[in-house]
């Protein structure tokens, strides 16, 4: 239940040679056409499947990286146990090639889920996503796989600009929410999906719900999340975020960024989605304007909400060169210390990705 391939290998590659060999792997988002298992390793990268089967990190057995002077670690473990010593292949797994260059990556793989079912909910108010969330990975047990959220606003924007996408539901909903559980009994499982769905309706968690009949109803409910992006240029200039925070936070998050958002400028536009399940938002802010005075603005904003609720400035897209100013309001000096420490010790004369992550962290704003 392992898969060896070349770090420039593509998502979509890795999936396809894993299910033709019986297996799945486990990874998944929107960008699995472009996204190579080398930069999802650098990252860290979260996706669609990150309640069941977790991060990058979770699906990761071993790895071959190259370090600044040209010495290759050979970490290509292939157990789910290894305690010896040090777990090395930990050090480049979401570095962002700042301590080495990932070579090959050894993918661990999990047993074929063949029945999927999907349906697309809507909530009642923002303020059941996490009771919700509860209810469903109770009576759903192992099968929730995915639990991801849209907003008002983004359910608008999809109606208003990507009219190719036919939502099942009405507008006019607090949220709708992307709920699918995989098992391998079809019938059985679509049974009992209906249950706990109708449990939760009963309970007031969610309004209404619309179930896919078909493989064709599925991927028609997914492009609800995954093909509204190329709308977005239409809001004007824009910025995306891309931040974690404890779910029971989420709702009054939302409310708060775009209160003081559009207080700032009130022709602003918010759309809000993510994955939920792993505390994972996402949020396109278009407040009209290009000027990095007014970028700089809504990022305080944006991430000072974060910091408030002892979140992160970075859930699955690392730091890079735009958070460069906001990994102390995320990470305790301590940490930063040691992450210095082992930037110096691996890279003393800093070769590998200048200018990223720690490049000019001093103090909290």
């Amino acid at each position: 239940r392992s898969m060896t391939v070349g770090a420039g290998m593509v998502l979509t590659s890795a999936q396809q040679h894993a299910a033709a060999q019986g297996f799945l792997l486990p990874l998944d988002m929107g960008s699995r056409a472009q996204a190579t298992i080398g930069g999802m390793v650098a990252t860290n990268a979260g996706g669609y499947q990150v309640v069941r089967y977790g991060m990058t990190r979770d699906s990761v057995l071993g790895l071959e990286a190259v370090l600044p002077d040209g010495t290759v670690v050979r970490a290509m473990n292939r157990m789910l146990k290894n305690n010896a010593g040090f777990d090395v292949k930990q050090l480049f797994i979401g570095s962002e090639g700042l301590l080495g260059v990932v070579t090959r990556v050894v993918l661990r793989l999990r047993a074929r889920q063949d029945a999927a079912q999907t349906a697309l909910l809507a909530l009642a108010g923002d303020d059941a996503v996490p009771q919700l969330l509860r209810t469903l990975e109770r009576g759903l047990g192992g099968q929730l796989t995915s639990f991801g959220i849209m907003g008002a606003d983004y359910d608008q924007f999809v109606r208003e600009h990507s009219k190719q996408l036919v939502s099942p539901l009405a507008p006019g909903f607090p949220s709708y929410v992307i709920v699918e559980a995989t098992g391998s009994d079809a019938t059985r499982d679509r049974a009992h999906f209906a249950r706990v769905l109708e449990d939760a309706r009963r309970q007031g968690l969610l309004a209404t719900a619309s179930i896919a009949r078909d493989e064709e109803e599925r991927a028609e409910i997914w492009a609800l999340r995954e093909q509204a992006g190329g709308g977005f240029p239409k809001l004007g200039p824009l910025w995306a975020y891309d931040v974690s925070l404890p779910v029971g936070d989420m709702a009054s998050y939302g409310r708060r960024v775009k209160q003081e958002v559009t207080a700032a400028y009130p022709g602003a536009r918010l759309l809000l989605l993510g994955h939920v399940g792993d505390g994972n938002l996402h949020l396109v802010a278009a407040p009209g304007s290009r000027d990095p005075a007014v970028k700089r603005e809504v990022d305080d904003i944006v991430y000072a909400a974060v910091r408030d609720v002892g979140g992160s400035v970075s859930a699955e897209h690392g730091i890079g060169l735009e958070k460069l100013g906001y990994l102390a309001w995320s990470r305790t000096p301590e940490e930063i210390a040691l992450m210095r420490a082992l930037k110096r010790t691996m890279d003393p004369l800093g070769i590998l990705n200048p200018g990223k992550m720690l490049a000019t962290i001093d103090e909290p704003r």
